[in-house]
């Protein structure tokens, strides 16, 4: 009988680990691997006459996700569930599994700890796995603090694209990557011009993430005056 309790233990046991470590799941809003040489990714460099072949491969190697912020412990969430992840162990299956080399956070240091995320050791983690850890806090349900569209798109959208260009897989996430990360995802879709009207950018993310996307009417706001400032620059 005893032997039957201790196998039960370690069977309950693999099984409570494994549901633990179940991997965050990725929404890949942009697949460049999809792309055929002469895609979209080429027609945003407005500014470059010319892109050689490697930067074409390095374009078409690359890919950006949303997801989840990992690490996250809460005994109930908003969605009514336990969340107690192991932040080293998400953050080394990002980089094993889908060699993210790039991630986003768009969380401050007291949103990411009221979630049980110490920014110290995350970045700590990052560091050990060689990943580049970017800090660009947004408030909840809100959209960038910048002075100007230009500031967004130059310490935003264009490092995203330039940390792609490098054959990096870049993953974006706020606290459940739907809303701040949406709006970071849609405006990327506009900037690659995969899509070149605000509602369809959005659209196509809720599409693949989830249909809360983009959740605040403030934030589907500022995506269309994203679209109005590349219309305006001829981006």
């Amino acid at each position: 009988m005893r032997k039957l309790q201790l196998s039960n233990q370690k069977q309950n046991t693999k099984q409570e680990s494994a549901i633990q470590i179940k991997q965050i799941k990725i929404s890949w809003i942009i697949d460049a691997t999809q792309y055929t040489q002469q895609n979209e990714f080429e027609k945003q460099e407005s500014d470059v006459k010319e892109i050689n072949q490697q930067d074409k491969t390095t374009l078409l190697a690359s890919k950006f996700g949303l997801c989840h912020c990992p690490g996250k412990k809460l005994a109930k969430g908003r969605d009514g569930k336990v969340h107690d992840r192991d932040l080293r162990v998400d953050v080394e299956q990002f980089s094993s599994q889908d060699n993210v080399k790039t991630i986003i956070c768009l969380l401050n240091d007291y949103e990411l700890r009221s979630i049980g995320v110490d920014v110290k050791q995350y970045q700590k983690i990052c560091q050990e796995k060689g990943i580049t850890f970017i800090q660009y806090p947004i408030i909840e349900m809100s959209v960038p603090e910048c002075k100007s569209m230009d500031q967004f798109d130059q310490e935003v959208i264009q490092f995203i694209i330039n940390e792609m260009k490098q054959n990096k897989n870049v993953l974006c996430h706020c606290r459940g990557g739907i809303g701040r990360a949406g709006l970071i995802a849609s405006c990327l879709l506009l900037r690659f011009k995969i899509k070149n009207k605000w509602s369809d950018a959005i659209q196509l993310v809720r599409s693949i993430r989830d249909q809360r996307c983009v959740e605040s009417k403030k934030q589907e706001t500022f995506v269309q005056q994203y679209q109005n400032y590349l219309q305006q620059k001829q981006l």
